[in-house]
């Protein structure tokens, strides 16, 4: 058996992953899978300068040699290899197809994005919810008049847009799901790629075997998403959250929101 450890975010991006764990798909490959929960990215001063915000923050079990591979936002991937000092390399797109949504207040005044000038919007910088909210607002927004603010983890930023702190808040599933149920409506969406980093360790036959395991658990997956969706609703962050607040259910959840593909190789021309 071949020892992996990986480094495993918000369940929604590892979901495959932690399927192929319980599942024995990654025993069956000759993987022994370890999983290294991340760090919660830290609030610096709610600054609005993404350059006073370490890139590295969530991510430092690899940087610290106790992980090979993670995934994350493709962008911020590339940045995080350019800056490694652990050799990181980008070595394909990850299997989940994630979404961000720009969420505000059930009495918010804001129906559409282009309301939003020179509002505070909660991200976590050099994360997906950065990069996917500049390009929402920038199809209705100039750039100077987009203030995006670190507030760093989802439970931050959704707690922040709850209590009025800031205006908006760009949050993931399963964090979407419950701001919808407690009446907070999305005044837009998309869905974005990300890339998995692997350490020089990680040669070209163990990630074949771990991408087999990743592709059987993306079809289970697809096959009937409700059943895997306890993974999101009991990740131990999100609940300590949900569960102030009633809790969600797998019905609440819009599945056709939740995307799972094959990992493609990440190539010159992605």
């Amino acid at each position: 058996m071949k020892k992996v450890v990986s480094e495993i975010s918000g369940a929604v991006f590892s979901l495959p992953w932690m399927v192929a764990k319980d599942y024995g798909l990654f025993e069956a490959e000759g993987i022994d899978m370890e999983f290294v929960q991340a760090n919660t990215s830290g609030i610096v001063d709610h600054t609005d300068n993404p350059n006073e915000v370490n890139p590295i923050l969530g991510h430092t079990a690899f940087e610290e040699a106790k992980v090979s591979i993670y995934r994350a936002w493709e962008e911020g991937q590339v940045r995080r290899a350019y800056e490694s000092n652990q050799g990181a390399k980008v070595i394909s797109l990850r299997s989940a197809v994630a979404s961000q949504a720009i969420l505000v207040r059930s009495e918010s005044d804001h129906y559409y994005p282009g309301t939003l000038s020179n509002k505070p919007v909660a991200v976590q910088f050099h994360a997906g919810s950065h990069y996917v909210a500049l390009r929402l607002l920038e199809g209705y927004l100039s750039r100077d008049d987009i203030k995006l603010v670190h507030y760093g983890s989802p439970q931050h930023r959704f707690e922040a847009m709850l209590n009025g702190e800031v205006e908006a808040a760009a949050l993931m599933e399963p964090w979407i799901t419950l701001a919808e149920k407690l009446g907070c409506r999305a005044v837009c969406e998309g869905h974005y790629l990300g890339a998995e980093n692997a350490s020089d360790s990680m040669d070209q036959e163990t990630f074949s075997s771990i991408n087999k395991a990743v592709v059987k658990a993306v079809d289970m997956i697809n096959s009937d998403k409700r059943r895997y969706l306890h993974y999101l609703i009991d990740d131990p962050r999100f609940a300590a959250v949900s569960n102030k607040y009633g809790g969600i259910t797998p019905e609440d959840f819009h599945l056709p929101r939740l995307r799972y593909s094959y990992n493609t190789p990440y190539s010159d021309q992605i």
